[in-house]
C-alpha cells in the first residue's frame, strides 16, 4: 500500500511539474508577443531599416520566428492586410502565439490559441500591466465570455493597447483565446 501511495505521489508530482512548465512556456511566449508589439509601435527604429533582424534587436532572437502567413481565423482586420510581417512564438504543447505587424499602419496584433487554456496566463499578463509603470488601465469591458482591458501608455497617450481574453478559466479552446492589439493613434 505504501508503494502505491509513493508511486501515486511521484506521478502526481511529475504531472504537476509538467503542467507548471507548460504554463511557464505559454506565458513567456504570450509576454514575448506583447513585448514584440510594444517595441514595433513604440520603437520604430528597431525595424524601420531592417525588419528581418527585428527579433534580435528586441532581444527575442530565435524565439520570434518569421513565417509566411497565418492560419485562417487568426489574420486581423483589413487594416493590416498590406505590408504585414508575421511571426510565431512556441507556446508549447501545440499552442501557437502569432504576431502580426504592419509596415504601413501603426498597429500590431498578438493572437494565441491551442489545446491549452490560455486564460490564466492571459490574466497574469493583464495583472502585470496593471501593476507596471509603462501602461495605465483605462477601461475594462466584458461581452459574452470575453473580457477586454484597455491600456494607455503613460509616456505617450497616443499609444494604446487592448488585451482580450476569456473571462474565466476553463472556457473554449477551439478559437483565438488571447488577442492583444497595440496601436498608435495619429491625431490630425
Amino acid at each position: 500500500m505504501r508503494l502505491f501511495a509513493s508511486l501515486t505521489f511521484v506521478i502526481w508530482s511529475w504531472c504537476t511539474s509538467l503542467a507548471q512548465a507548460e504554463t511557464g512556456q505559454l506565458q513567456t511566449a504570450m509576454s514575448d508577443g506583447v513585448h514584440a508589439c510594444q517595441k514595433w509601435i513604440l520603437d520604430p527604429k528597431s525595424w524601420a531599416e531592417d525588419n528581418q533582424s527585428f527579433a534580435y534587436k528586441i532581444g527575442l532572437g530565435d524565439k520570434l520566428i518569421a513565417i509566411g502567413g497565418l492560419p485562417i481565423g487568426v489574420l486581423p482586420t483589413e487594416l493590416m492586410s498590406q505590408a504585414t510581417n508575421f511571426w510565431r512564438l512556441n507556446g508549447g504543447n501545440g499552442n501557437g502565439i502569432f504576431v502580426v505587424a504592419s509596415n504601413i499602419n501603426p498597429v500590431c496584433n498578438v493572437a494565441g490559441g491551442g489545446p491549452s487554456d490560455l486564460q490564466p496566463a492571459a490574466e497574469s499578463i493583464v495583472s502585470d500591466f496593471k501593476q507596471g509603470k509603462e501602461w495605465k488601465e483605462v477601461d475594462v469591458k466584458s461581452e459574452a465570455d470575453m473580457t477586454s482591458s484597455n491600456f494607455v501608455n503613460k509616456a505617450d497617450n497616443n499609444a494604446e493597447m487592448v488585451i482580450s481574453r476569456a473571462t474565466k478559466a476553463g472556457g473554449r479552446t477551439d478559437r483565438v483565446q488571447f488577442l492583444t492589439t497595440v496601436f498608435y493613434k495619429i491625431r490630425k
